[in-house]
């Protein structure tokens, strides 16, 4: 086990495996039923599944790669650690909000609690999610990555294949303030690596492929 995770590699597959999980969770339809318990609905089995399993390994692999693979210092591992608080609180707000503002509101705002369900499931929980998602990578980009052990061809490998994710979750929507995040997250990736003269790509091909991850969980 120890020799698996001490390969970056290894650890941007199981992103993208998780990557898999999310988008057959998401879009195949199997999860939708809703559970109840003495007869009062809990959520949807969707909504267990993104909270108990895709969330779980999206923020254990993030903190591997990063005590892995980086040259963390003491600022960067606080906003790490920051930054996956962040997104743990968000998705479980999201997630209990978002089944309360489909189920029980259908979208309309015309009483308080429905809009407090609504602020909450497309603003709130948003908000959190994107900062703690900026702070996750932002902690990985301004320290140094180091591969030694990493197979880049893999590393490239995954981070197209979650490009391809993000393809098929966001292409067909409405643009968000999602697609602004990931530039952004870009612009200081690319920066990042011009201060350090093209000395080596991997930490843009981790980081990159961790935000793609990110991303499809909107």
């Amino acid at each position: 086990m120890q020799n698996f995770i001490n390969k970056p590699h290894n650890l941007l597959t199981l992103l993208s495996i998780n990557a898999l999980l999310l988008t057959f969770n998401r879009l195949s339809g199997l999860f939708d039923n809703v559970i109840s318990i003495s007869e009062t609905q809990l959520m949807r089995i969707y909504d267990l599944n993104a909270m108990f399993i895709v969330t779980p390994i999206t923020v254990i692999v993030s903190y591997l790669l990063y005590k892995g693979f980086t040259k963390h210092n003491k600022h960067t591992f606080y906003l790490l650690l920051i930054s996956l608080y962040l997104v743990i609180i968000s998705t479980g707000n999201h997630e209990v909000t978002n089944f309360l503002n489909m189920h029980f509101c259908s979208g309309e705002l015309d009483s308080e609690i429905c809009k407090s369900i609504a602020f909450n499931d497309d603003t709130f929980s948003t908000l959190l999610y994107f900062l703690g998602y900026a702070g996750i990578n932002i902690s990985i980009l301004f320290s140094e990555v180091t591969t030694a052990n990493s197979n880049k061809l893999v590393v490239y490998i995954n981070a197209v294949f979650l490009a391809l994710g993000i393809i098929a979750n966001s292409a067909f929507e409405d643009i968000g303030i999602d697609l602004y995040i990931m530039a952004l997250v870009l612009f200081v990736a690319l920066y990042q690596l011009y201060i350090r003269a093209l000395k080596d790509s991997s930490s843009l091909s981790i980081s990159l492929s961790h935000t793609e991850l990110e991303l499809l969980q909107l």
